[in-house]
């Protein structure tokens, strides 16, 4: 697998919700905490996008639920990713 940084907009709520309408992406790996995502998370996986959530300890529920999966940022985690 492999991955790309699509241009932006400047808005990431945006970006998502344009990138899967286009269908330019087939998976979403984002971090956030709050429940902003929400609405765009849900357009983007009824164009069929899967959306891997990452988050640190505090992470509004509604957001944990909208992804296809979520991951806490912990030093458990760091640890596995690094070089």
């Amino acid at each position: 697998m492999w991955a790309v940084r699509l241009p932006s907009n400047g808005n990431s709520k945006v970006d998502l919700v344009m990138h899967s309408t286009k269908g330019q992406i087939g998976r979403a790996v984002m971090v956030a905490g709050d429940s902003d995502f929400v609405p765009a998370i849900a357009v983007a996986k009824n164009e069929g996008v899967v959306v891997t959530l990452y988050h640190g300890q505090s992470c509004h529920n509604d957001l944990r639920l909208a992804a296809d999966e979520s991951f806490r940022i912990d030093p458990g985690l760091i640890d596995s990713v690094r070089l």
